[in-house]
């Protein structure tokens, strides 16, 4: 079983939880290489060839639906846009494409000037960096996340959600990580009660292999925030890389009795089953 809750794909409140239990394979057919508008518009073509070579992929049920909000958007202007965005986003996330959602959630972050819709296109690109392989363009991914988040920090300082996903750009690809972890250590500073801040130091030290620290910072992201299941599982999977087999199973046995998700049960208990044999 995958160790990662179900909640996180590129919507999930925290960054480096979707970037640390991030499957090796993508799942449900994900596709990675969809194009991605640049802020050179000269590619803005090659975009639109692609786009509508993406659109012929699609289901015959969501094609049609898909070419007609594509064809009112080029209808519209400025902020009417914004609904016709916010459906092509979701569509294009129903047919697990990423790659062309981002394309719409970070004209609809342009449109609005809003530090929320930043954040979420911020995410979306560090997201798809994640499961890039070619170099040059997971650079160009995780540049697109680092000037999202910094361009929600302009529009709202105060915003500590935007430099937590600021500080895990420069954790995942940067050579100065500590750029990162510093960012995250001054948002404590100021709120040492931030859970996903907590969170995502406990990830960080989940990579590289703290973890006892780890297990510290989920253990007060349980205390913090009680309704965050899934830290359960996080627990469980810091517990099973110190060999604390006991323990992992008691943290997934804890998620178990909280999820009740039929195929979530089957998984569980096929995980616990694995490591009742450990030794």
């Amino acid at each position: 079983m995958e160790i990662k809750p179900l909640s996180v794909v590129l919507s999930s409140v925290t960054i480096a939880g979707f970037l640390y239990f991030l499957p090796t394979t993508n799942p449900k057919g994900i596709v990675v290489k969809e194009p991605v508008k640049r802020d050179n518009t000269a590619l803005q073509d090659t975009f639109d060839k692609q786009l509508a070579e993406v659109t012929l992929t699609l289901d015959s049920n969501i094609q049609p639906i898909v070419r007609k909000y594509q064809n009112l958007l080029t209808t519209q202007q400025g902020t009417a846009k914004i609904p016709t965005l916010d459906t092509l986003t979701n569509l294009w996330d129903s047919a697990m494409r990423p790659g062309v959602a981002v394309h719409y959630a970070k004209n609809k972050a342009e449109l609005t000037a809003n530090s929320d819709d930043w954040i979420q296109t911020g995410k979306r690109f560090l997201g798809l960096g994640m499961y890039v392989q070619e170099a040059a363009e997971r650079n160009n991914l995780f540049q697109e996340a680092e000037k999202s988040f910094q361009k929600s920090i302009t529009i709202d300082p105060n915003s500590a959600t935007a430099k937590i996903g600021l500080a895990s750009v420069y954790v995942e690809s940067t050579n100065d990580p500590m750029k990162g972890i510093m960012l995250l250590r001054g948002i404590l500073e100021k709120d040492s009660n931030n859970w996903e801040a907590h969170l995502n130091l406990g990830f960080f030290s989940m990579k590289s292999a703290q973890y006892d620290k780890a297990i510290k910072r989920f253990e007060k992201v349980a205390t913090l925030k009680p309704d965050y299941v899934e830290i359960y599982l996080y627990l469980a999977e810091a517990c099973e890389a110190q060999r604390s087999f006991p323990q992992s199973i008691s943290y997934l046995q804890k998620y178990q009795s909280l999820n009740k998700d039929p195929l979530v049960q089957n998984q569980l208990q096929q995980k616990i089953g694995f490591l009742k044999l450990q030794k």
